[in-house]
């Protein structure tokens, strides 16, 4: 039981670090963008990242159920829901990846125009990069907890990675849902 408490600590404070780095570079984006030129003439965002978003929002959908099956007694249906929140979770860095190519395209000319045009074209790979790498590293541990239930060393009553997961995955969801506000105001 104290090894759960210390787990549960930690998680804590590893959320608190990542909420502290996120929120560092959100707030320098937006100090920088409010202290200078910000270029007008940027180009919208890439419309596929709101289907990236949705694919984001549906992989925490994805966790719920499969949470919901473990409570109801279906290790099985956990089984399931995480392959599925797996898939999701490449097709969001598919997405993410096909918006930086948009980007990188919409972008051409800017790079050369001035110092504001380089700060901002490098705010959304730094905002969409910084997110992307912790996703990637959001997999591992899925990847771990579907080992641990195909081998049958998580059970209904012993399962501690799996609330791990669910709540660094969450927490990813709401990070994204932050930046693309800021990045449709700051951007």
């Amino acid at each position: 039981m104290a090894q759960h408490g210390a787990g549960r600590l930690g998680m804590r404070l590893f959320m608190a670090s990542l909420g502290m780095l996120f929120a560092a570079g959100v707030l320098a984006i937006l100090v920088i963008k409010w202290g200078s030129d910000w270029p007008s003439d940027l180009p919208p965002l890439p419309r596929i990242l709101w289907g990236s978003t949705a694919v984001l929002i549906l992989s925490s959908v994805t966790l719920q159920w499969g949470i919901g099956g473990m409570r109801r007694g279906s290790m099985a249906t956990l089984h399931r829901a995480l392959w599925v929140t797996a898939g999701l979770g490449v097709t969001f860095l598919v997405l993410q990846t096909i918006a930086w190519m948009q980007w990188n395209t919409s972008i051409q000319g800017l790079w050369e125009a001035s110092n504001e045009h380089r700060l901002a074209i490098t705010s959304f790979q730094v905002l969409t990069g910084v997110h992307a790498a912790h996703l990637i590293g959001g997999l591992l541990p899925l990847g771990i907890v579907l080992y641990y239930i195909m081998v049958r060393q998580y059970s209904l009553e012993h399962h501690p990675g799996v609330s791990y997961l669910v709540t660094y995955w969450h927490f990813l969801d709401v990070v994204w849902v932050a930046l693309i506000i800021v990045m449709m105001v700051g951007l």
